[in-house]
């Protein structure tokens, strides 16, 4: 036996075709699960609040409420001024700018009166804290709209999966109607109504099936995660979660909304506090 023949029975051998076989479901099964993302409902909300735009624009706001919080607490710019008086132009007599002009040079320093700079300070620092509160509220409401997209996400793919269930069950009952009709025991109309309620779990489980599709898509729009496929919702409908009742003083003091409209007091106040200290003029 030559090179070649050997050749040809080592690969057709059992072995090694076993062998072969087991190394491409290996490689197929390991490219699905890469390419399967398995997403969790804190993991949904973390996606959400990290590609959300709104929240980077609102963190840009923050830092611009500190910068302004800095520069109100700096003391103000003095003034280099120079004046020239006594010029002439087109004077046709003799004229000598150094002696017939006057001319002065000094320095202007303003000074706050009546706490100007601490009242600034004060105002910034609201600003600060309702930017900071801003943004809390802002983080609220997209947790809050994401948790409520997975869950309606994960509730329509579960109605998708158990009429589709049902459709594969009633597939059954449409066989035995149909066997019952071949052997006569069984009139052809019974058959047919049956076949009619089998059309109309199949025409539910389509809708269901979009409106799944559909409400997955918005939950992906709403993480940034339009280009991907492969998305698994990963949570448990059967688990329930024992949650501490709480008074209602301390649910209104824990709303975000509730501690932004009193920021909103406190820094209006703040603002009437330092209008009413602008309004004495600061000496130079």
């Amino acid at each position: 036996m030559n090179l070649g023949q050997q050749n040809k029975s080592l690969i057709r051998s059992p072995f090694v075709i076993s062998i072969v076989f087991l190394c491409c479901c290996i490689v197929q099964s390991a490219s699905l699960s890469y390419a399967q993302t398995n997403i969790t409902l804190s993991r949904a909300i973390d996606i959400a609040l990290k590609a959300n735009p709104l929240l980077a624009a609102q963190a840009a706001r923050v830092d611009a409420a500190q910068g302004l919080k800095e520069q109100a607490g700096l003391l103000p710019n003095p003034n280099f001024v120079f004046q020239s008086e006594n010029a002439r132009v087109g004077w046709g007599g003799p004229f000598s700018y150094w002696n017939d002009t006057d001319n002065y040079l000094y320095l202007e320093q303003s000074i706050d009166i009546a706490g100007k700079r601490e009242r600034r300070v004060d105002y910034a620092s609201a600003g600060v804290i309702r930017s900071r509160l801003e943004m809390a509220l802002l983080r609220h409401q997209v947790a809050v709209r994401t948790g409520r997209a997975y869950w309606d996400a994960l509730v329509a793919e579960r109605i998708r999966d158990l009429l589709r269930a049902d459709l594969s069950n009633f597939e059954k009952v449409v066989q035995y109607h149909r066997h019952r009709v071949r052997e006569g025991a069984m009139a052809e109309t019974d058959r047919v109504r049956v076949e009619v309620e089998r059309d109309r779990i199949e025409l539910a489980a389509e809708n269901a099936a979009v409106r799944a599709e559909r409400a997955k898509v918005a939950l992906l729009r709403g993480m940034g995660m339009d280009g991907e496929a492969n998305v698994v919702l990963t949570g448990r409908l059967d688990r329930i979660v024992d949650v501490a009742p709480i008074d209602l003083e301390t649910a209104i003091e824990r709303r975000p909304e509730v501690k932004l409209a009193e920021q909103n007091v406190a820094q209006a106040r703040a603002n009437v506090t330092l209008q009413g200290a602008n309004a004495f003029p600061d000496p130079k």
